[in-house]
């Protein structure tokens, strides 16, 4: 079953939280499993899939609808560091292409986004560590300004469902 095809328009950034499903694009193809996520882009531009999303395997997908999520983090004390990482990484898109896409750029590049946004934020940020090298969510970070950012999320998500 296909979860999404390619040039259709994103709702949001997609978290795998059980099976298995793969995304292609062009004659490259990638697994996700649970723990991992795609279309983090969906975040911070309107975007439209460059790639394929199928189900291997019976797929359980959790949402980050992108219009909640700004509408929750324009309201956010921490605001100016979100738009920090956002710049980041759409320049990081516009400077390699190749990069660009519904999988995001490589882990790395993602830590080291995230890392210049924050420290910008908090100048003593220690670098984060991450509990898994293949870059899925299971990660801790050293310091509070991450830790306030999914804290915020969390409380977002909390919010959108309480009856």
């Amino acid at each position: 079953r296909e979860l999404f095809s390619r040039r259709q328009r994103a709702v949001g950034m997609a978290f795998a939280i059980q099976g298995d499903a793969e995304y292609q694009r062009e004659r490259q193809v990638e697994s996700l499993r649970a723990g991992d996520h795609i279309c983090e882009i969906a975040l911070w531009v309107k975007w439209h899939h460059s790639g394929s999303l199928q189900a291997v395997q019976v797929c359980g997908f959790f949402i980050l609808n992108s219009e909640m999520f700004g509408n929750a983090m324009s309201s956010s004390a921490v605001v100016k560091t979100y738009r920090r990482y956002a710049r980041s990484y759409m320049q990081r898109c516009v400077s390699e292409p190749l990069e660009c896409s519904d999988r995001g750029p490589a882990f790395d590049i993602l830590q080291e986004i995230s890392q210049k946004a924050f420290e910008e934020a908090d100048g003593n940020l220690q670098r984060p560590t991450f509990g898994r090298s293949d870059g899925s969510l299971a990660r801790s970070w050293g310091r509070d300004s991450m830790i306030s950012y999914y804290r915020d999320c969390r409380n977002w998500l909390s919010r959108c469902f309480q009856p």
